[in-house]
């Protein structure tokens, strides 16, 4: 014993550590006893909320989780949908309206069968929650473009040296995203640089000149958008017209009484005279529209209306 305690006085660090290592193990195991307590106690807790009057496990259940899955035969299936198939036609509606947006293709990239999957599932979804009483709107979004893809383009114009996919060997969308990165890091510095000079964060944001750039590059782009047979006019009135029979919240007597307001306008009719030759030149797109009706798109079944709506309009 005397030897002992003269070893440890001699060796005070080498006893310290190991006392503490004690120590830190022991704190460990009275962690690990603490939280396996705990768990135990969740898990029955839970098991209690469940409300169940029985319990089914598998025989190999306490070997392996996987083996606690349960597999129920066809039997199972059938008597249960037979159960439910009773009320199928039976359902209340539940006044909510729901939106399905699906296949949304991106027109920038090539298509593919996953396009094919996208559409096959969304309409089976949108049928499912139509069963389930509720109203559905099916649309989908072609070509998204905004000022995410402006920023690129204007990234690429400037910094680019005309790079293509090809000559530098990396996917298109890819190299798209390469000058989406390159545009913010020119657009940080410009912040940077304003706030320099005062402008506080917000103001930096809206004035930085890339920003600017981009958005004007944005409008040019949405304004070569119009047909170009249309005069301003004929454009505004289709747009009208289309926004109007595609929200659908108001009924038709309102867009009636809003045309005959119209047609007291100073050459309405050789407005709407002039919208139905465009709209008559480019019928095969509309005819094409005609073509997705099963499909419920919103965008194109106001197409349609629309083009309807206006050829019924008296001009004289």
């Amino acid at each position: 014993m005397f030897l002992a305690i003269n070893e440890i006085k001699d060796a005070k660090l080498r006893y310290s550590l190991i006392v503490g290592l004690l120590t830190l193990v022991s704190y460990l195991m009275f962690f690990l006893s603490g939280l396996a307590f705990g768990l135990i106690d969740q898990n029955r807790s839970s098991i209690d909320h469940w409300r169940a009057d029985t319990v089914l496990l598998s025989s190999e259940a306490n070997k392996t989780i996987g083996l606690s899955n349960l597999k129920l035969s066809d039997k199972i299936f059938i008597e249960n949908f037979e159960n439910i198939k009773i009320n199928l036609h039976n359902i209340s509606p539940r006044n909510e309206t729901i939106m399905v947006e699906y296949s949304s293709p991106n027109t920038n990239k090539p298509l593919h069968l996953g396009h094919i999957r996208n559409n096959l599932l969304g309409f089976s979804v949108a049928n499912i929650l139509e069963e389930d009483g509720y109203e559905v709107i099916k649309t989908q979004i072609i070509n998204d473009r905004g000022i995410h893809i402006c920023k690129s383009m204007l990234a690429w114009e400037k910094y680019g040296n005309g790079e293509t996919p090809e000559s530098t060997a990396t996917k298109g969308d890819k190299l798209v995203g390469n000058y989406y990165v390159e545009f913010d890091k020119h657009y940080k510095n410009e912040i940077f640089a304003l706030k320099e000079q005062g402008e506080d964060e917000e103001t930096a944001k809206k004035y930085a000149p890339s920003i600017i750039e981009a958005q004007k590059m944005l409008l040019d782009w949405e304004n070569a958008r119009r047909w170009p047979e249309f005069t301003p006019a004929g454009w505004d009135l289709l747009i009208f017209i289309h926004s109007f029979i595609r929200e659908g919240d108001l009924p038709n007597t309102y867009l009636y009484a809003a045309m005959n307001g119209y047609s007291s306008a100073r050459c309405a009719s050789e407005t709407v005279r002039h919208v139905k030759e465009v709209l008559h030149k480019r019928d095969y797109l509309f005819k094409f529209c005609r073509l997705l009706e099963p499909f419920h798109f919103v965008d194109t079944e106001a197409a349609v209306k629309s083009f309807d709506f206006i050829h019924a309009l008296k001009t004289e």
